[in-house]
């Protein structure tokens, strides 16, 4: 709520800023600049400069080819519709739709004043720029989401903690004491508010880009999905205890471990010893063992995925 509040005075401040200006400046159609620079201010602040110059780019051209047609056919509605026809399809080519509303408008000033002179054109383009320039000034400051985006980090990691707990008790066919259960969705739902976050806060600079908190999320949603497996095989009932309770130790100290700053690596090698003690274990002796060490062993190469996820992150940022 306090960043919709915060939004809202800016962008109210920002309109009322352009269209001051533009009185200021005698120019006709002040209003327009204030609803170009609402619609500009609506922009992602990184995506914003981009925007504004297609934005420029589209005002010129549509003033240049209105200029043209409204000379040979005069002010019609039939030379307005051969504008509109010529212009969007133009724009459409070129992905700058979002100077599609405006540029008309401003061509709609040109069109209800029915003469084209060199002032009448100024007047559109100084709008423009004015409407531009105040959203890109206003866009300078914007609330900085990082403590929020650290503080949904250490959340769910104590989640993913508590599911990797529940599941080490599910491997010794116990439940786990304190009665509270973090599901597979709730693992969703901070992942996905985190990486939207984590893209707001990469558009919050024009300049400068940190994309590690958008890795960071991605890389814990690709160990959701490896969860997701985990969790199927361990919800059977375990007659072969000795290594599901082996698995279930692995795995409690695995929950212990989960944290920013841990690369996986000490992990990863205590699994390997555990695949070598699933290899030279004795041969399940009925069909029940078989399918439960079936289930364990599955487990285990899905244990390694989850380790080698976050140590693939790891090293990807060191190359970088």
């Amino acid at each position: 709520m306090p960043s919709i509040f915060y939004r809202t005075i800016k962008i109210t401040v920002g309109v009322i800023a352009a269209i001051f200006l533009a009185e200021r400046l005698q120019l006709d159609f002040a209003l327009s600049a204030g609803v170009i620079t609402l619609l500009s201010m609506m922009d992602m602040k990184r995506q914003s400069l981009g925007i504004a110059l297609k934005r420029i780019v589209a005002a010129l051209l549509a003033l240049i080819i209105s200029a043209v047609l409204f000379k040979l056919f005069h002010f019609s509605l039939w030379s307005f519709g051969l504008f509109l026809l010529i212009y969007i399809p133009i724009l459409l080519k070129f992905n700058a739709s979002v100077g599609l509303v405006v540029n008309t408008v401003l061509i709609s000033h040109i069109y209800s004043l029915s003469e084209i002179t060199v002032g009448g054109l100024l007047n559109e383009v100084y709008l423009m720029l004015i409407g531009i320039s105040i959203a890109l000034i206003f866009n300078l400051h914007m609330p900085n989401s990082e403590e929020e985006i650290i503080k949904l980090q250490r959340t769910l990691e104590e989640q993913i903690q508590s599911f990797l707990r529940s599941m080490s008790f599910n491997l010794k066919n116990h439940c786990e004491i304190n009665g509270h259960y973090v599901t597979l969705m709730d693992l969703k739902q901070t992942i996905d508010e985190g990486i939207n976050k984590a893209l707001v806060f990469i558009n919050s600079f024009y300049f400068k880009e940190n994309r590690y908190y958008l890795l960071y999320f991605e890389m814990r949603k690709h160990q959701y999905g490896r969860l997701r497996y985990m969790q199927e095989h361990c919800n059977a009932i375990f007659i072969t205890q000795e290594q599901a309770s082996i698995l279930s130790d692995f795995t409690l100290q695995l929950s212990q471990d989960i944290h920013e700053f841990n690369t996986g690596e000490t992990a990863l090698n205590v699994l390997e010893e555990l695949r070598v003690y699933f290899k030279d274990s004795d041969l399940p002796k009925t069909r029940e063992e078989f399918e439960n060490r079936a289930s364990l062993y599955q487990y285990l190469n899905d244990l390694e995925e989850f380790i080698l996820i976050k140590i693939r992150f790891v090293q990807a940022l060191e190359r970088n």
